[in-house]
C-alpha cells in the first residue's frame, strides 16, 4: 500500500502499512463489536459512519449469511491492506443483520509471544462455559477444535465467527481455523476472517491455511482503495478542498480520513505513530532504504533504487 506523509508542500511516498478501524470519517462508528468477557454484541453508538464504494462487498457478505442460514456453511475472507476498512466493513454487515445471529469475536494480535490459540480464548469468554472449562484443562488441542466446531453445529441461532487479523494468527490459531474451516459446509454458520494482504511474503503461513479451505465453501471480499470521486465527497463533507487529497492518500480511506482531520500541511500523529511502529521492525539495511526514498516525490522508480541505493529484491519486499 502507500503511504503518504505531507511536510510543506513535498508529497512522499513509500509503501508501508499502518493499522487502522477503516472508518471514512471522523465521526464513532455506527457500531462496536463488543466482547469483553462477555458474549460479543453490536452496539448501536446513535451516530453514521458512511462507507463509501462498498456495496458489492456487503452484498457478497449477506449471500454467505443467507446460505449459512439455510445450513450451507460459508467462510468470507475479507483482505486488504491496512486502514482499507476491513474493520468498518465487517461492523456495517454485523450492524445490518444483528437481530438474526449471534456473533461471535476474536482477535489475533503482534504480539512478539503469542498466546497459541489467542482468539480462541475471546470467543471462550463469550460462551456457556464448556468451551473456556476444556481449554483449561485439556491438552489435547482436537479436542478443542471439535468443541468449538460442536459448538458452531449445535446453535438455535446462525452463527457469525468473526477472527480479525488472522496474519498474525499464530500456529495453533491456523490449524483451528483449517479443521473447522474443512468441516464448515453443513454447518449454519459463517466464518469471516480478515487480513492484510499487503503483509504475505512467500514463506507466510497464512498460505498453507488459506490453501487448505474448502474452495466451494469461500468467498473471497477484496477491498480496494477509493476512487477520486469519493474521496472528493469526504474531503466536501470535511469543508476541505478535494485537490491533491487522492493522489497524496492514494486513496487509502485511514489516510484521507487523517488527512482531511489534520491542519493542511501537518503530518497526522496517528499516521506517524503507525507508520514508525512498523519502520521499527525492519532490518537496520532495509531502515535506511526507507529513509532514502522518503526523500523522493512521489514514486520510487527502480532504476533509482538500482543505481544510487544498490537495493536488493528481498530488502525491497522487507519494505514493503
Amino acid at each position: 500500500m502507500s503511504f503518504i506523509s505531507i511536510a510543506s508542500d513535498a508529497t512522499v511516498k513509500t509503501r508501508f502499512a499502518v493499522n487502522s478501524w477503516g472508518l471514512l470519517n471522523r465521526a464513532p462508528a455506527t457500531l462496536r463489536i463488543v466482547a469483553d468477557n462477555s458474549p460479543a454484541v453490536v452496539r448501536d453508538t446513535g451516530t453514521i459512519t458512511n462507507l463509501l464504494e462498498r456495496e458489492a462487498s456487503l452484498k457478497m457478505l449477506t449471500g454467505c449469511l443467507r446460505e449459512a442460514a439455510a445450513g450451507i456453511g460459508r467462510i468470507a475472507l475479507v483482505h486488504g491492506e491496512a486502514g482499507i476498512g476491513k474493520t468498518a466493513l465487517v461492523e456495517a454487515f454485523l450492524a445490518a443483520n444483528r437481530a438474526k445471529l449471534r456473533v461471535l469475536l476474536g482477535r489475533c494480535d503482534a504480539l512478539s509471544t503469542p498466546e497459541p490459540l489467542g482468539p480462541l480464548h475471546d470467543i471462550a469468554f463469550q460462551m456457556d462455559g464448556g468451551l473456556l472449562d476444556l481449554m483449561r484443562t485439556a491438552d489435547r488441542r482436537l479436542a478443542i477444535f471439535s468443541a468449538l466446531l460442536r459448538e458452531l453445529q449445535e446453535s438455535e441461532q446462525t452463527t457469525v465467527l468473526v477472527i480479525e487479523d488472522v496474519h498474525w494468527g499464530d500456529a495453533a490459531t491456523l490449524d483451528l481455523l483449517k479443521y473447522v474451516g474443512r468441516r464448515i459446509r453443513p454447518v449454519p454458520a459463517l466464518i469471516i476472517l480478515t487480513y492484510r494482504d499487503d503483509e504475505l511474503d512467500g514463506r507466510h503461513p497464512l498460505w498453507s491455511m488459506l490453501g487448505h479451505l474448502p474452495s466451494d465453501a469461500t468467498r473471497r471480499v477484496g477491498l480496494e482503495s477509493l476512487t477520486e470521486g469519493a474521496v472528493a465527497r469526504l474531503a466536501r463533507v470535511a469543508g476541505r478542498a478535494a485537490e491533491r487529497v487522492h493522489a497524496q492518500t492514494g486513496g487509502n480511506p485511514f489516510y484521507v480520513t487523517e488527512l482531511l482531520a489534520t491542519p493542511y500541511g501537518s503530518i497526522p500523529a496517528t499516521v506517524r505513530e503507525a507508520t514508525l511502529a512498523r519502520a521499527v521492525r525492519l532490518s537496520r539495511e532495509a531502515r535506511a532504504l526507507l529513509e532514502f526514498c522518503s526523500v523522493v516525490p512521489n514514486r520510487v522508480e527502480r532504476w533509482l533504487l538500482d543505481e544510487a541505493a544498490s537495493a536488493s529484491s528481498a530488502l525491497i519486499d522487507e519494505c514493503v
